[in-house]
């Protein structure tokens, strides 16, 4: 750790690996300005439709909530303020009997969802910047863009640019062109508020730009990667843009792991093991297709669906005996195939979809959205990037595809985090900054004497953000399970876990011995609330 940082303590807080365990009586639900009062809010059970059930006296409090599935959910107190009128009624409006088909489906796959019923802890609850959570991340959304908005303002309103570079620098790095040095300087950065770029990308290395210009209301700039200038390097970008997604990396994967399998027992393994996740893919048989396997005396399903096997056995029928044409006509029963380019023929399918899986819903939703002309994630309704987009690469690259809606989810939620955090410590006058995101973890550097404050703020911010997304997705509750982070970590260096001492053959003697560096501690919701009474005030100096 530099230095300069020695007084501020890294703060991490983790995935939910394991439920958090809480308790609590009452909710204070205060405005997030420290001058103003909060009210308090005893934890009453109240109404909240059919869907729910309300909690027996040996569950483990009155305020607890469960839906049809034995979950608990939010007590009102905390999901009416969060999800606003969304919180009246129901919770799902989904038929009675959708719902009971999706229990049997857990059921059948063994997935236990009731847990030991938990009183949610006693903590003030900062007033939200709306009537609802949506409309709070949209209001600090853009009380924390304003200042880029003024910037962007500002170039528009400059009458002209200063004068074009008669000549360019070509050496890798940034080069500033002013009007005290029209030669062009070589610069570490752009040290501009506001910049208008035109980029250019190399199809062999995707993801970087190979050379970029820059203006500003006061000088040009340019960058270049040694990419365009020649170098060796250029020989040494094949980007892989395939993740692996189907059974064949899945069986590859399992060989991989236990060289005692044979080749026959990971196919089985990895058979077994797509079917009860992911399910079968089956096609559905458009009216014309229905009765050509009848008459094929292939096994249709009662919903009028064929296995992939016999949907394929369809497509060489047809083409035998003259009663459609399809452009793929080659005998591949693959489910491994995610692009279902086999049946699109109309005269015969109606689509694809997976079923059987405890996530096939899923997979079919995936599918759905990569299939629309501009996809977007679910939460924030980000669009997908240009290359990838349905009009530009038509059915190619789908597990890439896939793979984006999924991973960008997770950057939605990381963003939505990270500005409500902002908030809140801006609110609160927490001191600390945001130091470094590393996969599903997120570190700031906080004051010594502001670290219980900043776990509150990144537990309440996990409440936010997530019931955010159920909001985004029409589910207008949030389980009690997963409103808070498991752990928040307070630690004075970066480590995986904070009672690892980190021994390694350069660290013989570990933290604790050799650098007198003592054990982390980690905070779950009930242990962050005792520590700072359930507020995100500053204590009051006595």
């Amino acid at each position: 750790m530099h230095s300069r940082l020695v007084p501020l303590r890294p703060l991490r807080c983790q995935a939910n690996r394991r439920h958090a365990s809480t308790k609590l009586k009452t909710y204070r639900l205060a405005p997030a300005s420290s001058s103003t009062e909060h009210a308090s809010v005893s934890g009453q059970q109240g109404a909240s439709g059919n869907a729910e059930k309300q909690a027996s006296p040996e569950s483990g409090g009155k305020n607890t909530r469960h839906n049809l599935f034995g979950i608990q959910m939010l007590p009102d107190e905390l999901r009416k303020p969060i999800f606003g009128e969304r919180s009246s009624g129901t919770t799902s409006p989904d038929p009675v009997a959708a719902l009971h088909a999706r229990k049997e489906l857990i059921e059948k796959y063994n997935l236990s969802l009731k847990s030991e019923t938990q009183e949610c802890p006693e903590f003030e609850m900062p007033q939200l910047l709306g009537s609802d959570v949506a409309e709070h991340f949209r209001e600090i959304g853009r009380r924390q863009c304003q200042p880029y908005l003024q910037y962007a303002d500002a170039l528009m309103g400059v009458e002209s640019l200063p004068g074009m570079p008669t000549k360019w620098q070509f050496t890798p790095g940034w080069c500033r062109y002013s009007a005290q040095c029209p030669q062009g300087k070589p610069v570490p950065f752009p040290d501009e508020k506001v910049l208008v770029f035109d980029v250019e990308v190399w199809m062999e290395a995707p993801t970087l730009p190979i050379l970029a210009v820059a203006a500003s209301p006061t000088a040009w700039l340019t960058v270049h990667s040694p990419l365009c200038l020649g170098s060796a390097a250029a020989q040494t970008f094949n980007y892989a843009r395939i993740y692996g997604a189907g059974k064949k990396h899945a069986t590859s994967l399992l060989l991989q792991f236990n060289h005692r399998l044979s080749v026959a027992e990971a196919e089985s393994r990895a058979e077994i093991l797509y079917n009860a996740t992911k399910g079968k893919k089956r096609v559905k048989l458009s009216n014309r297709g229905r009765k050509l396997a009848e008459s094929a005396a292939l096994p249709v399903e009662q919903d009028g669906y064929l296995s992939v096997k016999h949907a394929s056995a369809l497509i060489h029928y047809s083409s035998e005996s003259h009663e459609g044409k399809h452009s793929d006509e080659e005998d591949d029963d693959s489910e491994d195939d995610d692009d279902n380019s086999r049946f699109q023929n109309p005269q015969l399918f109606a689509g694809a979809s997976y079923s059987g899986g405890s996530e096939s819903h899923l997979f079919n939703r995936l599918e759905e959205m990569i299939k629309m002309r501009r996809p977007a994630t679910p939460a924030l309704g980000v669009t997908a990037p240009k290359p990838i987009l349905r009009d530009n690469i038509q059915k190619q690259f789908v597990p890439s595809r896939i793979n984006w809606i999924v991973q960008s989810s997770g950057v939605d939620f990381l963003h939505a985090l990270l500005v409500n955090m902002r908030w809140l410590m801006d609110e609160f006058k927490i001191d600390g900054r945001l130091s470094i995101s590393i996969h599903d973890e997120v570190r700031f550097l906080v004051a010594k004497e502001d670290r219980y404050r900043a776990a509150l703020a990144l537990h309440i911010s996990n409440l936010l953000v997530r019931s955010l997304f159920s909001y985004q997705l029409n589910m207008n509750d949030l389980p009690q399970s997963v409103a808070f982070f498991s752990q928040v970590d307070i630690d004075s260096c970066m480590r995986k876990e904070v009672d690892l001492d980190c021994v390694t053959p350069s660290n013989p003697f570990g933290l604790r011995r050799g650098h007198a560096v003592d054990y982390g501690e980690g905070v779950d919701m009930a242990a962050t609330v005792k520590k700072t009474g359930g507020s995100l005030r500053k204590p009051s100096a006595t």
